[in-house]
């Protein structure tokens, strides 16, 4: 995995490219648990590489998402507690709480 890295608040922030170029635009870590997102200024046709993450992290991601028209938008994004994803997939929860969270805020 190729990275550039950043580093602040106990989170290391990543950008992840392959050798056979497909990419994540951010990739979250603390510890040993992985966000990553993939963000979208219109349609979202390739999410190769956000596919290929989650499939060769996937006993460590925490939540992969897409920000943008087609997917988490990008309001609702900004208002998100990344720490308080972490801890709910240190506790077992499912992958998906961003789209629950969507869900929630759609319907108050």
């Amino acid at each position: 995995m190729r990275n550039t890295r950043v580093t602040l608040d106990g989170f290391d922030l990543l950008y992840r490219r392959t050798p056979e170029k497909k990419e994540v635009d951010y990739v979250l870590r603390k510890g040993d648990k992985l966000i990553a997102i993939e963000v979208k200024s219109g349609a979202a046709k390739d999410l190769a590489g956000l596919d290929t993450f989650k499939k060769k992290y996937k006993d460590s991601i925490c939540e992969a998402m897409v920000v943008g028209p087609e997917g988490l938008p990008l309001d609702l994004f900004i208002q998100l507690n990344i720490t308080d994803i972490f801890k709910k997939s240190l506790l077992r929860i499912s992958p998906g709480i961003c789209s629950a969270i969507f869900l929630a805020r759609q319907t108050e």
